[in-house]
């Protein structure tokens, strides 16, 4: 099995402000090590009959917030390179699949400050949620 979690975060930023060179980072850390490690990789697992790749991305990726569009988009070029080799690669034993983690406590996290938006209370189970209510008979109202 290999793992691709080599990556890293620049935010803060909107699109219009961001550089070449953050945006060169991003794409370096999270998308092109990806790519080229896949590629490494890939002959080898063809010749032995199979393998596993597992990449880990961003919540980003499916759902960006503002002030962080180059590491959103190099997260979603992530998303979609997996899917390219898992759909490349499905006749030859080798999956690849994308974790999309939500945001950790981590010391960096912390030291950014809390979250800008304020959870909402779902309607139907009154537990209080950043995003989505999983409930099983309702769907939270969306954002305004």
């Amino acid at each position: 099995m290999n793992t691709l979690q080599v990556g890293g975060f620049a935010g803060g930023m909107s699109v219009a402000d961001t550089d070449d060179a953050t945006l060169d980072q991003m794409l370096d850390l999270n998308y092109h090590s990806a790519f080229f490690m896949a590629r490494a990789v890939l002959p080898h697992m063809r010749r032995q009959g199979g393998g596993r790749i597992l990449a880990v991305a961003s919540r980003q990726a499916a759902e960006p917030g503002a002030m962080v569009g180059a590491y959103s988009a190099s997260k979603a070029a992530l998303v979609a390179l997996v899917r390219t080799i898992a759909l490349e690669n499905k006749d030859r034993g080798i999956s690849a699949n994308t974790v999309l983690p939500g945001t950790m406590d981590t010391p960096a996290n912390r030291a950014a400050g809390p979250p800008t938006r304020r959870p909402i209370r779902c309607s139907g189970c009154s537990r209080r949620r950043w995003q989505r209510c999983w409930c099983t008979w309702h769907r939270m109202p969306a954002r305004r």
